[in-house]
């Protein structure tokens, strides 16, 4: 099958296909509570177009959804609707960019978020 060319691109408001109870509603309220300021501190290049935040929160989600490798994380970001709202319209990051994410700026942070995770996931449950 050919191509179509000359398609015309049309907005598309991705929050409104997902379902109210979609764990990444809550995944994402979760993780909106968490402290950053470790993890900001090792994301050194600010001229990338992904926040740390975000690429922690795909990742996450990536995790939640029994996806682990970089590049299934990737192929998720471009056909997943909810890693798409996760993403913020921005564009997919590639398989060696989240593979150096984990490697460089997830190390050294892993057990805080999981500590604050786990508090924010007590405060949901009370």
């Amino acid at each position: 099958m050919k191509p179509i060319g000359n398609q015309v691109a049309t907005p598309y408001y991705v929050a409104k296909t997902i379902n109210e109870g979609d764990p990444v509603l809550k995944m994402a309220e979760i993780l909106g509570e968490l402290d950053y300021r470790k993890l900001r501190r090792t994301y050194k290049k600010r001229w990338r177009s992904i926040s740390p935040e975000i690429m922690f929160s795909i990742i996450v989600f990536a995790n939640m959804k029994g996806i682990y490798s970089s590049r299934g994380i990737e192929e998720a970001c471009k056909t997943d609707i909810r890693f798409m709202w996760l993403l913020q319209y921005h564009k997919a990051p590639d398989h060696s960019t989240i593979s150096r994410f984990l490697e460089n700026n997830m190390s050294g942070c892993a057990e805080a978020f999981f500590i604050g995770s786990l508090k924010s996931l007590l405060k949901w449950t009370r």
